[in-house]
């Protein structure tokens, strides 16, 4: 049996959802969206300034030609999480929920288009330049070492 209130809804109706889902109740209200907006902002601020400085750290140890695109990821990596929180506070922006809603998940799924095929189509680059590299630097050094013998080789 339906709870109180709930009578005559249809299943798919969101108004159906005690708290329509979110914890602080109206999702439409800014006061609540607010303060679980900075609640969740805050650790996930942290998770992109590590994941900044990470790569910061590794652009130094990659070689020159990767160096440029890491640059560009981390980057990239800002402006797509950046635009999650955006998207978040999109519905408080307009007055028509429908609207606030469709804005929060277009923004959703901009940036997942973003932060998840594009991320990976760079990361693949990344990874396709440095094996080359790598089997450059191994087809070079397998030159120099064919008069060594096999177990001398497999040694060093």
């Amino acid at each position: 049996m339906p709870s109180a209130g709930y009578e005559g809804r249809s299943r798919d109706d969101p108004a159906r959802l005690p708290g329509r889902g979110s914890p602080a109740g109206d999702p439409f209200s800014f006061d609540a969206r607010g303060v679980w907006g900075i609640a969740s902002t805050i650790p996930f601020t942290y998770i992109v300034y590590v994941e900044f400085t990470e790569l910061g750290r590794a652009i130094e140890r990659q070689p020159e030609q990767v160096r440029g695109i890491l640059g560009g990821l981390r980057v990239l990596l800002v402006a797509s999480w950046g635009f999650y929180p955006i998207a978040y506070i999109g519905p408080s922006l307009v007055a028509d929920p429908a609207l606030g809603e469709v804005i929060r998940q277009v923004g959703y799924s901009l940036a997942d288009i973003v932060a998840k095929p594009v991320f990976g189509l760079v990361i693949l680059a990344i990874a396709t330049i440095k094996s080359r590299l790598d089997a450059e630097a191994e087809a070079t050094a397998g030159s120099d070492l064919t008069s060594e013998p096999v177990a001398r080789r497999a040694a060093a």
